[in-house]
């Protein structure tokens, strides 16, 4: 089973802003490198797919080695405008890393589910 341990970090910043650092600081089964990033800008793009964990390097030098156009990594940090869009951040993060977890141990023929739905018409 995947399992991942994050840490979150928020601080007010200059203008006032909002700073949320995501951080993956362990893994079990799977890569800390959970965040992905555009090689040629070197800015997060999306949070990681299991096919991302796949397909994209650890680091923005491999990515540059392997012409590859995006890299992983395990922290993003950015900043918010607002109290709301700083709170949706953090929730986000562990809703996707659910997500992340889920398909990754799934694909590795650990995830089983069994349940009776009862589905009735209006």
């Amino acid at each position: 089973m995947v399992t991942f341990a994050l840490h979150q970090v928020t601080e007010i910043v200059a203008g006032p802003a909002y700073q949320v650092t995501n951080e993956v600081t362990a893994a079990t089964d799977a890569s800390t490198g959970t965040y992905v990033y555009k090689t040629v800008s070197q800015k997060f793009s999306h949070y990681a797919t299991a096919a991302d964990m796949t397909l994209w390097p650890e680091s923005y030098e491999l990515a540059l080695l392997t012409d590859a156009k995006f890299y992983r990594l395990p922290q993003v940090i950015r900043t918010w405008d607002t109290v709301v869009l700083m709170n949706e951040d953090l929730a986000m993060s562990i809703r996707r890393l659910q997500f992340l977890a889920d398909e990754l141990t799934a694909q590795q023929g650990a995830l089983v589910i069994d349940r009776t739905v009862a589905i009735l018409g209006a």
